[in-house]
């Protein structure tokens, strides 16, 4: 009877032992797991302020670089003309009335998004007898490449948008047929020739 009593004794004082060691274990774990959740929390407070610091820089860089609202061809656009284009196409104008035209260079390198703000600030052209065509010329590069810094390849390619009514259907005839202009001079040209009051195509 003696022998059972200590060797129940014996088992107790040994799972007792092996009780505390597993906690003593645990503890150990969880004060682990406490300083890497304290350096998980930190990197993350770290990660914020610097994405908060970022936002700051890019809001800043973005206020700088505001766009600039004058062109030179605005106060006298015909002493600015630099290499005249002629026009003589016999289909859209009269030899006697040809016409040049020439907009500034631009230095921008090309992007390959096009992305738009909100249509109520685009400069836009219908084609109406009351609207000046060499006016939104102007506007639309000069809004092309201080708000996007688009090259005028970019705005050609994303002229379209900026044309409603007839002079979209203008220039949608332009591409059913395959005969967009290949560059932007030679867009002007033939805008121009489409829709300046004078030699106005019927």
């Amino acid at each position: 009877m003696g022998s059972i009593l200590s060797e129940v004794d014996t088992r107790i004082t040994t799972s007792r032992a092996e009780t505390q060691q597993e906690i003593k274990s645990l503890e150990t774990t969880i004060a682990s797991k406490d300083t890497m959740l304290t350096q998980v929390f930190g990197n993350m407070q770290s990660l914020t302020t610097g994405l908060h610091e970022l936002k700051d820089l890019f809001t800043n860089h973005h206020t700088l670089q505001s766009p600039t609202l004058s062109h030179p061809l605005l106060n006298n656009p015909l002493s600015n003309i630099a290499a005249p284009i002629q026009v003589n196409s016999s289909h859209l104008i009269n030899s006697s009335a040809a016409m040049s035209y020439e907009l500034p260079p631009t230095n921008v390198q090309p992007m390959n998004t096009i992305v738009l703000p909100p249509t109520t600030s685009l400069p836009t052209f219908s084609g109406k007898y009351t609207e000046r065509p060499r006016q939104f010329l102007i506007r639309v590069e000069e809004y092309a490449r201080t708000v996007n810094s688009w090259s005028r390849e970019t705005l050609l390619r994303g002229i379209s948008q900026f044309l409603k009514d007839d002079a979209f259907e203008w220039y949608c005839q332009l591409y059913c047929t395959n005969t967009t202009p290949v560059d932007w001079n030679q867009f002007v040209v033939r805008f121009l020739a489409q829709f300046h009051l004078p030699i106005r195509a019927a």
